[in-house]
């Protein structure tokens, strides 16, 4: 059993405040993902390793007080393979009323994947 890492970056283009931001990135290691014996699960995961969220009006930061903000990250891979894909879902909307579509944001989300493996 070895333990690797390693990070992947999100850069977020500047996405109005009523819709998600998605995307995937891939991230490769030098040997095989292990997987758990007797199931279906690969022993890869994803965590948030760091992010900065900004609300943006006609390309310029603004202050807004936040009313929901969603990151989510899962991973994605293959039995026997060294690689995979990281999947982000990030949403960052000002408390209402002033919630509107010229509302937007950017900013990046740094993922650290962790993986064991096979030896």
């Amino acid at each position: 059993m070895s333990l690797a890492f390693q990070i992947v970056k999100f850069r977020i283009d500047t996405t109005s405040s009523t819709q998600s931001y998605k995307d995937s990135m891939s991230f490769k290691f030098d040997r095989p993902i292990r997987w758990e014996e007797g199931t279906t699960r690969p022993t890869v995961d994803t965590a948030i390793r760091g992010f900065e969220l900004q609300f943006v009006i006609n390309g310029n930061p603004y202050e807004y007080v936040l009313g929901a903000e969603h990151v989510q990250l899962d991973v994605e891979t293959s039995q026997g393979h060294s690689s995979g894909e990281v999947n982000l879902d990030v949403n960052l909307r000002p408390m209402a009323p002033q919630a509107a579509p010229a509302i937007s944001f950017k900013g990046y989300v740094e993922a650290l994947v962790i993986a064991d493996l096979i030896d």
